[in-house]
């Protein structure tokens, strides 16, 4: 192994950043308590839930008031989240625990000003296990590098691991056009374009190729593909063109949406699988973020399918009329008429589910790439299906049973689809009434400035 210049910085710095790791968690340990066994579980009730867009990223603004002989007090996730929903994105975490909620709250027993909502050992521990493996993972890669590129199963998955994060990857060049593999050091300080052959691999950035202790040249499968930005690639833009004047056009829109409702009283008259299709297609156009268009509509019309989906969403609904809702969240709802029975997942002749990506479809090696501004994505393009199904004639409802994990198995959906929203779509029932409400007048909701 090198021991010069190339290695020993790299193994200093390892050293530097794991004694941090281990520094962080000894200092978590022991702000958390030495044992789990000196927090107690009591009851906590939810004072505060909602999401906040405080810069790019949504955040959930969750408080959590408690009492324990006799100490009143208030907590918040923190670092450890709530006990079981760690992993819950910021709108299903304020979903799943609406104001008036409970929720457990790990008193400590020689502090109660101390509470978290998430068991603190346990977390702790992963915590450890989080560092140990990081580590683990920088040291096999420093030694892969200071042994000089010897160990080329790992040069290969490292540049897998590129190959999957890069799309239109191309082979790198050099400034020069030397290759990487070009002996002549003194042509490359002088920026001089040397004399080896064509097409062969060239360095990104003109410098010469790493050496192993034994001078010989070490392998360049980790620059094999570059990290540049593919090539935009566009064309003519062809603008849509009302036969109307925009003032009229915007006008016969509003006249049309105005008339939406909201409908739980459906008929069975069938639905053709063309309009569903067209409606779909028309929430597919929707805008998102990277283009990476991240949803999933499952169209439903099989009678033993809207059945479990019925039965399983009565479920959820039960639990949150019979305790799960606040006295607020029922007052509110109560001149809407809604309660915890769900005919129309039955009788709508289509349920149309929308489920948001949390990573990509994986590709033919099972690779899966990020996704970005799903929810907002999803939200635009669940907005733009309630919209065409209504100037198609049909009627819908927004249902969002909290939580909404059984969809995810009663479909057989993949991990990665995230349930986001139900629509039972078809006619009005011939008795249909929807609830006498008004909307905020313009004055409300819009501001010209």
């Amino acid at each position: 192994m090198n021991q010069g210049r190339g290695s020993s910085p790299y193994l200093l710095l390892f050293a530097v950043v794991f004694t941090a790791l281990v520094g962080a968690n000894a200092w978590l340990e022991r702000g958390l308590g030495r044992t789990t066994s000196q927090l107690e579980v009591v009851r906590g009730t939810v004072t505060t839930s909602r999401v906040e867009h405080a810069g790019r990223a949504p955040s959930a603004v969750l408080v959590v008031s408690y009492e324990h002989r006799g100490y009143r007090g208030t907590t918040t996730p923190a670092l450890w989240g709530v006990q079981g929903h760690e992993h819950d994105s910021p709108t299903d975490l304020v979903r799943a625990l609406p104001v008036g909620a409970t929720a457990p709250v790990y008193v400590d027993v020689a502090d109660p000003s101390r509470a978290f909502l998430a068991r603190p050992g346990k977390q702790a521990r992963r915590l450890w296990v989080a560092f140990a493996v990081c580590a683990a993972a920088t040291l096999a890669l420093l030694a892969a590098l200071c042994a000089g590129g010897r160990s080329l199963g790992m040069a290969d998955a490292a540049a897998r691991w590129v190959r999957a994060d890069i799309s239109g990857a191309r082979p790198i060049t050099a400034r020069n056009g030397c290759p990487a593999h070009c002996e002549s050091a003194s042509a490359r300080r002088r920026s001089k374009p040397c004399s080896a052959p064509a097409g062969t691999d060239r360095s990104a950035r003109g410098r010469p190729a790493a050496r192993s202790s034994r001078g010989r040249v070490v392998s360049q499968r980790l620059t094999e593909y570059s990290v540049s930005m593919p090539a935009s690639r566009t064309i003519p833009y062809v603008p849509y063109r009302p036969e109307a004047s925009p003032e009229e056009a915007s006008r016969s829109f509003y006249e049309a949406m105005r008339r939406r409702r909201s409908v739980r009283d459906f008929s069975d008259a069938p639905v053709s699988e063309e309009v569903i299709r067209s409606c779909i297609a028309a929430a597919g156009t929707a805008p998102s973020g990277a283009n990476k268009q991240p949803w999933r509509f499952v169209a439903v019309r099989d009678p033993a399918l809207k059945r479990a989906i019925r039965e399983a969403a009565e479920a959820e609904e039960r639990a949150f009329y019979e305790g799960r809702a606040s006295e607020a969240w029922l007052a509110d709802l109560a001149p809407l008429g809604t309660d915890a029975d769900k005919p129309f997942l039955e009788t709508a002749p289509w349920l149309i589910v929308m489920f948001k990506l949390a990573r990509t479809d994986p590709d033919p090696e099972g690779i899966q790439g990020k996704t970005y501004y799903a929810e907002e994505s999803a939200g635009i393009a669940a907005g733009m299906l309630i919209t065409a199904i209504h100037l198609a004639g049909l009627v819908t409802l927004t249902h969002t049973p909290s939580p909404m994990g059984f969809l995810s198995k009663v479909l057989d959906r993949p991990a990665h689809e995230r349930p986001f929203l139900l629509l039972p779509v078809g006619h009005p029932a011939s008795h249909c009434e929807v609830p006498d409400i008004t909307r905020k007048p313009m004055d409300e909701i819009l501001v010209v400035r």
